[in-house]
Formats: C-alpha cells, sequence, structure tokens
C-alpha cells in the first residue's frame, strides 16, 4: 500500500553552495562531498522519515513516535530510534519517495532501482549512506559479543551492510564466539547463509564448541560441510552433544551426514575410546567401521540407534557372527533374539532372510508386526528346547518350511 507523502526530488544541486564553482573540481574534495550529505540528509531527508513515522502511525495515536521533535544529531546518538530510522529509509526507497533529477532537463526519477548509482551533489550512493549507519548499529552489538566494534565485514557481506534489517540477525551471530565464527568462515562461502536460519538454530551453534566439534567436522566434511545447514536444531545439538571428542568425528567421517535420527549420534557417541597403552587413542567406531566395511557401515547409521549402541559393547567375534545381518537387524529385534542362544537367533534370521529375501526382512523388524512375529517364534523355539535343544541347521530348515508359518502368515504386509 503507497504511503501518503509527497516524495522528495534530489538533484546534482542539492545541498550545494552557489559559490562551487565550477562544481566538478569541488565534488574532488572528499570534506565538501561530506558536508553536502550532510545537508541532503538534514534537510530532505530526514524531514521525510519523520512525515513517513507520523503517516505510518497515524491510525494508532497511542504510538509512540520515536523521530518527531527531535533533531537529526539525536537521532543518531538514539540507538533505538537510529533503527527505526532506517527501516524507514529502506521503506522510503522502496516506495520510490526518494527521487533523483540528473539534470534540470531530465524528469525525476526513483532511484529504488539503482542503489549504488550517485544521487544529488556529493555524489555518494544510498547504499553507501545505508552502511554508514548500519555500521553505528553494528558497532555495540558486535562489541557486547566480544567482537570488534568494527568486525562487521567478518558477519556480513558488503550487500547486507546495507540492509537494517540484517541487525536483528547480527544481534545473534554475534553472541558466537570466535571459534565458532572462524570455523563457520573457512567452511563457508560467507556467513550469509547463517542469516538463513532461524533464531533458535543459532542459539545451539553459539553454545558448541567450535574447535572440539565444528573444527573436526569441518576437516572430514570439507567441501560437504555447508550440508550440515540442513540439519534442523535438534539435529545438530544432538551431534554436538553425541560426538563430543574429536576422535569420534574423524572416525565416522562423512558417514555423518548419513544419520538422519538424532538419537543416532548418542548411540555412536556412547562406543569407547580408549589408549591403546602407547599414548594413541583407538575409537571403537574406526576398529567396527574397518571390520563391517563402509557400505555395512553406512546401513547401520541410518538404521536403529539401539541395535548401533548395542554394537559397541560387542566382542569381535559377536560382530563378525553378526555381519552379515547387520542389514536387517534392529535394537528390539535383537533385545528379542537374546532369549536363545546365538546360533539358533542366526539360524532363524538366516531362515527368514532366505526365504522372504533380506529388504522383507528389514523392513518388517522395523514394525511393531514383525517383532511380534519374531517374538512368536522365538517363544516356539524355547517350547522346543525344553524337549531337546534345536541345532542351528534343523532350526533353519523348520524356517524355511512350514513350521513356523502360523507366525509369518502376513509377512510380506510388513514391508
Amino acid at each position: 500500500m503507497a504511503i501518503k507523502v509527497d516524495p522528495i526530488i534530489l538533484s546534482k544541486d542539492t545541498g550545494r553552495k552557489w559559490w562551487h564553482i565550477p562544481d566538478s573540481l569541488w565534488r574532488r574534495n572528499q570534506a565538501i562531498r561530506e558536508r553536502r550529505l550532510s545537508i541532503t540528509l538534514r534537510r530532505h531527508i530526514f524531514p521525510l522519515l519523520q512525515k513517513i513515522e507520523a503517516v505510518q502511525l497515524e491510525k494508532n495515536p497511542s504510538a509512540k513516535l520515536y523521530l518527531k521533535g527531535k533533531t537529526f544529531d539525536q537521532v543518531i546518538a538514539d540507538p533505538v530510534a537510529l533503527e527505526l530510522a532506517m527501516y524507514i529509509y529502506e521503506m522510503a526507497l522502496g516506495e520510490g519517495l526518494i527521487r533523483h533529477s540528473p539534470s534540470n532537463r531530465e524528469k525525476a526519477i526513483s532511484i529504488r532501482y539503482d542503489l549504488d548509482g550517485a544521487v544529488g551533489s556529493c555524489g555518494i550512493t544510498p547504499n553507501d549512506v545505508a552502511r554508514r549507519y548500519v555500521s553505528i548499529l553494528a558497532g555495540p552489538i558486535l562489541q557486547s559479543g566480544g567482537h570488534g566494534a568494527n568486525d562487521i565485514g567478518v558477519f556480513l557481506s558488503s550487500f547486507l551492510q546495507t540492509r537494517v534489517q540484517s541487525i536483528n540477525r547480527l544481534r545473534l551471530l554475534a553472541k558466537i564466539n570466535k571459534i565458532t565464527i572462524n570455523e563457520m568462515r573457512q567452511a563457508l562461502p560467507s556467513l550469509d547463509q547463517l542469516l538463513q536460519k532461524d533464531e533458535k538454530w543459532l542459539i545451539v551453534l553459539s553454545g558448541i564448541d567450535g574447535a572440539m566439534f565444528l573444527r573436526p567436522l569441518r576437516q572430514v566434511l570439507k567441501n560437504d560441510f555447508p550440508e550440515i545447514l540442513k540439519w534442523s536444531d535438534t539435529h545438530l545439538v544432538a551431534a554436538a552433544k553425541g560426538l563430543n571428542r574429536p576422535e569420534k568425528i574423524i572416525a565416522l567421517g562423512e558417514s555423518i551426514l548419513e544419520i538422519k535420527d538424532p538419537a543416532m549420534f548418542d548411540a555412536f557417541g556412547s562406543w569407547p575410546t580408549s589408549d591403546d597403552g602407547n599414548g594413541n587413542l583407538v575409537c571403537r567406531i574406526t576398529q567396527i567401521k574397518e571390520t563391517l566395511g563402509g557400505s555395512l557401515f553406512s546401513k547401520i547409521a541410518k538404521g536403529s540407534p539401539a541395535l548401533v549402541r548395542d554394537i559397541g559393547s560387542w566382542p569381535q567375534k559377536k560382530l563378525d557372527l553378526y555381519k552379515p545381518y547387520l542389514g536387517v537387524l534392529t535394537g528390539p529385534a535383537m533385545k528379542l533374539l537374546e532369549g536363545v542362544d546365538e546360533g539358533q537367533g542366526i539360524a532363524m534370521i538366516d531362515g527368514l532372510v532366505e526365504k522372504f529375501d533380506m529388504p522383507v526382512i528389514a523392513s518388517a523388524f522395523k514394525k511393531k508386526e514383525g517383532l511380534l512375529m519374531l517374538q512368536g517364534m522365538i517363544n516356539e523355539l524355547k517350547t522346543m528346547n525344553r524337549n531337546s535343544k534345536q541345532a542351528p541347521d534343523k532350526i533353519k530348515k523348520l524356517v524355511l518350511g512350514t513350521y513356523f508359518d502360523d507366525y509369518m502368515g502376513n509377512i510380506l504386509s510388513f514391508s
């Protein structure tokens, strides 16, 4: 909706003294250009902003006016009033209420489409003007976060330094410690990408140890590091909490990006890290990853957190025994199998996989119905064991046959 305020028109004579002849000579002097800009702001721009504020709030008589009755210098000295003035300045530009007439013969046009073009006799661009006052607002914000008052370029690109809307985001970014900011700067094309994240995500980031978490994460993910910006704040905090040692992050490597369930970070994080006796840290993640191979390790990283947590405590013999079936098993399924001997459990799973195919069983064990099927089969096996302990070979034949069919009649519907 258009703002009912008459536009102002700036020309090559705005702010110029009559005796500045020839003007091209005077325009080379920076002090003169600054003086002309000051006149333009005080006599033309600022009164326009005061009018816009009054018009915008006229439907709410009780609303506080921050620019009314104040001088230009008083507004500059008041961060709240200055920030409001900058919002109104951007509004005025967007509404075409600040126009420019390049010469007396040319019609005044809106400058909203060319904010980097010189305007008026000062030869200074609208974006340069905005950048000055955004920087004034940014200084105290950065200092409150322990950064330098002139560090705005670290956080915001040149474009965002001319937009007052970026100040709110800067308030969040300024709370992030220097180590974290430096790691993010090295890993991302620019910190502008962080400005797309919501406040909760940035608050989580501000609480993360940049050296212990982000640095090794950046080193292992390399060009894929920006993928973590797709994580939810829940995913991010779970990763930082679960992978609380650089060795765990390095051991997981690119598999970190394959983890979709936040609980999986805690599961992997529970795997031990120990000293090998020679002063070197040995991470169980590394050992198991080497045993399983990258492809199978990726499968369990996408699978059941309960199973992964359990695997971390398995001795090598058990790991080797269950290795062919880790793509099928889940934590609850593994819990049920603990009710029978390992050989019998393996025989039962082997028979199911051979009978129905691995993807079908893998899907079944993720659902309540599939686990009830497995529970029924195990209970039946326990009953058989009371009379005579069943050999693994016999169990597999029974599974492949029809003996357990009453329990698995609709197994295909589980998948």
